[in-house]
């Protein structure tokens, strides 16, 4: 209790906080940090609700946090400890505030202004420099950071179009860990995902196989194997190969049920219809499929369900009128996905 009324009470850091540095007392702090910052992210994403997020961050406020755990941080840098635990803490701290900072740089600039007002801010540069720092270190956070870093760098840059993606950061990143687990599920995955954004779709087939064969435990792994060898096939414009695991995506994931049988559906269109009848499917029957699928998450449609419902309900008459070039429509509908 009195630890906790010190951490609260946000008094004077060079006479209360420093020394409790080298215990169990600011790792402790730092670790409650990041739950927290967990825990307003969970709220957050899985309310949809961009109002709640104003509400959480004034909850934020009363702990402590990581911009302070920052503070205690910076005043102890001309007296670096050679203890292990000044370390880990180190790459904590170079975690929470690259993490909460890249985040936050992200969030639409209305929502970012009301942050700013409330004493937060998303300096994206400084959240860039926490997280190489943190990943370049010896703390059990490192390999945290380089993974925030791989995925800021292979998927967040392209999804929001920051066009900040730095595929050579991503390779350097991976490489070392490539090396200490050459069978790493996460690592092979990061490892083909890097080959696709390079244009090495065969090798990032090889790559993705090896991911899904890494391990058995984790199927959400799997799915995200079976999405990015759909498009890797799609691009080279190997139909069947892409149908087959937009079907197992239809069998075993249960993220959007409405746009895996869109997907597949306009696969299919892509066949030859011989090819179509070796797979024993009927087009019309699974675009036919696709609206009952929608789901509604807080009372709202998701905006890729919306759009492939629209162009399904073609099919939904008696005389269906087929897409005109069913592959831009997919590809329209993975423009509209990552945007």
């Amino acid at each position: 209790m009195e630890i906790q009324a010190l951490v609260l009470s946000r008094t004077n850091y060079t006479t209360t906080m420093i020394p409790f540095f080298l215990g169990i007392s600011t790792c402790a702090s730092d670790i409650h940090s990041q739950g927290l910052e967990n825990q307003r992210h969970l709220d957050h994403y899985l309310s949809g609700f961009q109002g709640l997020l104003i509400a959480e961050t004034w909850m934020y406020r009363s702990c402590f946090s990581p911009r302070e755990c920052h503070q205690v941080l910076q005043m102890t840098q001309d007296s670096k400890s050679t203890n292990e635990t000044y370390y880990q803490f180190e790459g904590g701290v170079q975690l929470g505030i690259g993490a909460f900072n890249l985040m936050l740089s992200l969030l639409p600039g209305r929502i970012l202004r009301l942050l700013e007002f409330i004493g937060f801010s998303g300096n994206r540069e400084l959240g860039l420099q926490q997280l190489r720092e943190g990943a370049s270190g010896a703390s059990l956070r490192a390999i945290l950071c380089s993974f925030t870093l791989l995925l800021y760098h292979t998927y967040v840059s392209l999804i929001l179009g920051t066009g900040e993606s730095n595929l050579l950061e991503a390779e350097a990143l991976l490489q070392p860990y490539l090396q200490k687990f050459p069978k790493g599920a996460l690592i092979l995955f990061y490892d083909a995902r890097i080959d696709i954004l390079k244009g090495n779709f065969e090798k990032a087939q090889v790559t993705f196989q090896e991911c899904i064969a890494a391990q058995q435990e984790w199927k959400q792994i799997h799915h995200l194997c079976y999405w990015e060898l759909m498009w890797c096939y799609s691009f080279q414009q190997n139909w069947l190969q892409a149908y087959q695991y937009a079907d197992l995506l239809c069998k075993e994931s249960r993220w959007s049920k409405a746009i895996y049988m869109f997907q597949k559906a306009a696969i299919l269109c892509m066949l030859p219809d011989d090819d179509v009848k070796t797979t024993g499917e009927n087009i019309v029957a699974l675009f036919r499929q696709v609206e009952g699928l929608k789901q509604r998450i807080a009372g709202k449609s998701i905006p890729t369900e919306k759009f492939a419902v629209r162009k399904a309900r073609r099919y939904a008459g008696s005389q269906p009128v087929k897409l005109v070039v069913p592959a831009l429509v997919f590809t329209a509908q993975l423009l509209i996905l990552i945007n």
